[in-house]
């Protein structure tokens, strides 16, 4: 848990390739950042076709993740129904707040500009 997440690690590479990205790395989850989407936005943009092509592949995993998320709360509901999930969360209300949140954020706000 201790390691960087996948976007930790892309948001690390877009830096490193000169993209204006923040210094404190944040985790997916987060509220989209505004620096953040401007450097996909110069990705889509500009001439990098890797990094456009990472930026689909990683929208493609949101996606599927998505999917997944989707029919898992459809499974909690079907076997557990309303019942307190495990460690005494909120069970199916905590999953369907967790698959509200979309995975690598920015990628999905920029799109409005494209």
């Amino acid at each position: 848990m201790e390691a960087p997440s996948l976007y930790d690690s892309v948001l690390a590479l877009l830096a490193r390739r000169g993209f204006e990205v923040p210094a404190e790395i944040r985790a997916e989850g987060a509220e989209p950042d505004p620096q953040v989407e401007a450097a996909w936005l110069a990705v889509y943009r500009g001439t990098a076709t890797d990094l456009r092509e990472l930026a689909e592949t990683l929208v493609e995993l949101a996606v599927q993740f998505s999917d997944w998320r989707y029919r898992h709360v459809l499974a909690v509901r079907r076997s557990m129904g309303g019942k307190p999930g495990t460690g005494g969360s909120n069970g199916v209300r905590f999953l369907e707040q967790s698959a509200r949140r979309d995975v690598f954020p920015e990628l999905w706000t920029a799109r409005t500009h494209l």
